[in-house]
């Protein structure tokens, strides 16, 4: 409680203020402190209203992250449509000289497996077909220290007929693509079971005049 006159604050039985002398109340007890006409509130009640923002807050901040989340497994999804829209068709498509890897994506297929496709880009930034050797590395972070672990390893002749002509994506991110599939990879094919949840997927792609492309990719497993 404070003084109504000076602001000092004042003991709960207090009927004079020691400071400025001044008479409080008509009952000898102590008058609340004003703001504005508006009786100050009392601690505990201000306590529980931080304690009440503090959890809203808390559950705002619950849904944010799990929005994050569902927008990333609908991001994977939706790229990953590539994979089931291959059509088979190899006729008729680019195949000049490839400047780059435009794409990996790596994608869990069940539960003890993966499916995995590389793009590839020419010079002028369009998707093509090449013919040469990619090798195919798949790792995950060691816990005990900075250096990776190797969980497969596999180096693939790859033909221009191996290509395919596809659609990614739905509704407006819905894009035609011309990929490179491996065949799906069980993780009993693996040198060890992945112990992490996540790894790299690495693409290592050389041309015929003996460049080495390179592309990677997040895998979950």
């Amino acid at each position: 409680m404070f003084c109504p006159k000076c602001g000092k604050e004042l003991q709960a039985d207090s009927t004079f203020c020691p400071s400025c002398g001044a008479k409080l109340g008509d009952e000898g007890k102590p008058v609340a402190r004003k703001t504005s006409g508006v009786e100050s509130e009392d601690p505990s009640s201000q306590q529980r209203q931080y304690s009440s923002a503090k959890r809203g807050w808390s559950t705002k901040r619950k849904i944010l992250v799990g929005c994050g989340a569902a927008s990333l497994v609908l991001f994977i999804a939706v790229v990953g449509i590539c994979v089931a829209a291959m059509s088979g068709s190899s006729v008729g498509l680019n195949d000049n000289p490839p400047d780059y890897v435009k794409d990996v994506v790596a994608l869990e297929e069940g539960s003890d497996g993966l499916s995995i496709y590389f793009i590839l880009a020419d010079a002028s930034e369009k998707m093509t077909t090449s013919e040469s050797t990619v090798t195919l590395t798949i790792v995950q972070d060691d816990l005990f220290s900075d250096a990776e672990v190797e969980l497969y390893s596999r180096v693939v002749e790859v033909k221009k007929a191996d290509f395919q002509e596809g659609t990614a994506g739905l509704g407006a991110f819905k894009h035609e693509v011309i990929a490179y599939r491996f065949a799906r990879l069980d993780y009993s094919s693996f040198k060890e079971m992945p112990s992490e949840s996540s790894g790299k997927v690495r693409i290592e792609f050389k041309t015929p005049d003996g460049r080495i492309l390179t592309g990677e990719d997040t895998v979950f497993f």
